[in-house]
């Protein structure tokens, strides 16, 4: 079972850490260091450690995180090339702007957004593949990711963590100024934790 509150603790557990973590994610291209350090979160979390990694090798923390980027766009094609096709039929049905016009438009918005959610779904499970073997290949075994995330166990994980994540980032978002990075921080490291944890006991 995911221990929940340990992994809310984890982003507190050491402030330098996740001060360095929410400047370095809020800089443009810089930001793929923050990318790669959410790896080494999840993979300190599959070996059960409690403490947040350490922010060293800066360039090999910028490389994964360019890796992961890359892994999540090869993913998302498939909604990309959904979207693209949407907006051209939805650029003539504006031209009618009847009934059915909208609720082909409608029905389209509906099938892009279904279609995010299970290629997100499996995208994740191909990030912590990848985070778990570090070979970039193994972000597409799809026999080995697809025996990981059709598992009860972490779906479960995977839709709770997602939830307190949301909740986290909506209820520190709302300090003044900074509520809003300061919650996609803590989320950011909230979520991969909890993956991290679930994806090994899957």
């Amino acid at each position: 079972m995911v221990d929940y509150v340990e992994a809310l603790k984890r982003p507190f557990s050491d402030l330098t850490k996740l001060l360095v973590y929410i400047v370095v994610s809020i800089i443009p291209i810089v930001s793929f260091i923050g990318g790669g350090y959410l790896l080494d979160v999840a993979e300190t979390a599959m070996k059960k450690q409690k403490k947040l990694p350490e922010f060293k090798d800066i360039l090999r923390l910028f490389v994964e995180g360019i890796k992961s980027f890359v892994i999540s766009l090869i993913y998302m094609i498939p909604v990309i090339v959904v979207a693209l096709i949407a907006v051209m039929i939805s650029g003539i049905a504006f031209t009618t702007l009847d009934f059915f016009s909208l609720a082909a438009i409608s029905g389209w918005l509906v099938l892009i957004a279904i279609l995010a959610v299970i290629i997100g779904y499996f995208a994740t499970g191909a990030i912590l593949r990848y985070a778990d073997t570090r070979r970039f290949n193994e972000a597409f075994n799809f026999r080995a990711i697809s025996k990981t995330i059709f598992n009860t166990e972490y779906f479960m994980g995977w839709l709770i963590g997602f939830v307190i994540t949301v909740g986290l980032v909506f209820v520190i978002g709302l300090i003044p100024y900074i509520g809003s990075l300061i919650g996609a921080a803590v989320g950011g490291i909230f979520y991969m934790s909890v993956l991290g944890k679930v994806y090994r006991s899957a």
